[in-house]
């Protein structure tokens, strides 16, 4: 429990949108650490259009949240390197 509550407050603090918090809830679902699925995949998942996907992926990559990996997909980083970009 005392794990969840200090998930909790870093997401709180990294100041996220609803979206990119729901974004990053489906991705932590993810059975593989490693997602391969496409944008438009993603989107319907998510019940997002595929424009706003595209747009929150970006941005939790320009806030350090998730990254490419070198082989293909994404994956979420660990939440100690979570920051806003104004905060670097």
């Amino acid at each position: 429990m005392e794990n969840e509550l200090k998930t909790l407050k870093i997401i709180l603090r990294s100041g996220l949108t609803k979206n990119e918090i729901k974004t990053v809830i489906y991705l932590l679902e993810k059975e593989d650490k490693i997602i391969n699925e496409s944008i438009p995949e993603m989107a319907l998942a998510l019940g997002f259009t595929t424009s706003n996907t595209s747009r929150t992926i970006k941005n939790l990559k320009k806030n350090h949240i998730i990254a490419d990996k070198k082989t293909g997909g994404i994956f979420v980083k660990s939440i100690r390197f979570w920051k806003k970009e104004d905060e670097k």
